[in-house]
């Protein structure tokens, strides 16, 4: 009776996740069909930043359709898609709208061990480009309230745990330690998705794309950016980015951001067990 009691229970999980064949999402004059839900697998359709995320298609051409934070983060994704971005490839924008982009969908092969180091090398010489070059001052502060890595999503997705006693004393914290340093962190691009699983070598160029774009701002959350990526720790005290001057800031926020994660894993003894190891 277990047995087909698990059957019929991942039976009706999966077709709850399925999309009426006749669904559609209008994207200006653009309307996308056959939608099949990406992002989270708790919740398909829904990522874990909680932006809509589809695969489906405009006019035969497959896309990936997603929801930005708001309409000045998709200016920010659209103005991005003109410019060169040092051995970084976007997808092309097939339609867009104040709040979703509907982008080409990318063929290809994920990352493995025979281009990761062109895929790193890649990655480096695109954060190196938009953290460090102050002639691109001017399109930062066009676009400075596109969307923060820190304020419009580590911050904000802690939402109710934060009266926990613990994790109020971290925030608390953090937020003193991210005033101290928001005279020296300046603000620049961001993006804090370039890792293995979001990156794919395009079938037809061998160009190596960023298929994960939801996440892309400007503000300080950049300093993660590195830590995020497929470079994980190796770049962490590179000079270059004057880490070291910062690293116990960096550390901390590294920690928010996994206090977050636990959070979203429903692990909340993990993220108290992290909040406290700065209260000793």
């Amino acid at each position: 009776m277990a047995f087909f009691s698990k059957i019929l229970k991942k039976n009706i999980r999966k077709n709850a996740f399925k999309i009426h064949s006749g669904e559609t999402i209008k994207i200006a004059d653009s309307v996308v069909t056959r939608l099949s839900p990406l992002g989270n697998p708790k919740t398909p359709g829904i990522t874990k930043a909680k932006r809509l995320s589809f695969r489906g298609y405009i006019n035969g051409q497959k896309v990936k359709v997603y929801s930005g934070f708001s309409s000045d983060q998709v200016a920010l994704r659209l103005a991005l898609q003109n410019k060169e971005m040092k051995g970084m490839y976007f997808p092309k924008i097939i339609a867009s709208n104040e709040r979703l982009v509907a982008e080409e969908w990318i063929e290809g092969s994920p990352i493995n061990d025979e281009i990761i180091h062109r895929a790193q090398q890649n990655v480096l010489g695109f954060f190196e480009y938009i953290h460090s070059d102050s002639e691109r001052m001017d399109f930062i502060d066009k676009h400075s309230k596109a969307f923060c890595y820190f304020e419009d999503y580590l911050l904000k997705r802690i939402g109710e745990w934060r009266y926990l006693s613990s994790i109020e004393k971290f925030l608390s914290l953090w937020a003193d330690e991210y005033r101290k340093r928001k005279s020296i962190i300046p603000i620049r691009l961001s993006h804090p998705d370039l890792s293995k699983a979001n990156l794919i070598k395009q079938k037809s160029t061998n160009n190596i794309y960023s298929i994960d774009n939801e996440l892309v701002g400007v503000g300080r959350g950049w300093v993660l950016d590195l830590r995020n990526s497929l470079l994980g720790m190796n770049c962490m005290d590179n000079n270059r980015y004057f880490f070291n001057s910062i690293k116990d800031f960096v550390e901390l926020s590294w920690s928010l951001r996994r206090i977050g994660s636990a959070l979203d894993n429903g692990e909340v003894n993990k993220a108290i067990a992290i909040a406290d190891s700065y209260q000793q």
